[in-house]
């Protein structure tokens, strides 16, 4: 589905607001799981009228890793992606996911959700450099 980007005239801002692209882990709506912090930010943009898609609610990690990628490669019209970082494997699929965002020439956010977060981060990050 293809979606124009028109700009309003005499403006030079968009006519809608960007479409968000959340990466993470999603509990899509199974009451085993938890509502994560990226579907609640998720929905706080999508109640400011934002059009968010979702990535994924895949339960075993390598296929849900797939399916990221997958949704990544195929977002075509989505302005700005969300990733949820978290510390361990999880880091570098976040890393990956930046990675082909930045690719497709989208603008990304990291997002760090927990508290203990930054820094368990920066202990996974000491151990590997980017060259």
């Amino acid at each position: 589905m293809s979606r124009t980007r028109r700009r309003q005239p005499g403006t030079g801002r968009r006519a809608e607001p960007p479409v968000i692209g959340s990466v993470g882990i999603h509990s899509n709506g199974r009451p085993d799981l938890p509502v994560s912090q990226n579907e609640t930010l998720g929905a706080l943009f999508g109640a400011s009228g934002y059009e968010v898609r979702r990535t994924s609610a895949v339960r075993r990690p390598s296929l849900r890793t797939a399916h990221q990628i997958g949704s990544i490669l195929t977002w075509w019209n989505v302005d700005v992606i969300v990733v949820a970082v978290f510390s361990g494997p999880s880091f570098w699929i976040a890393d990956f996911a930046s990675f082909l965002g930045r690719l497709m020439g989208k603008r990304v956010v990291l997002f760090l959700p927990g508290a203990g977060s930054p820094s368990s981060v920066r202990r996974t990050v000491g151990r590997w450099k980017r060259p």
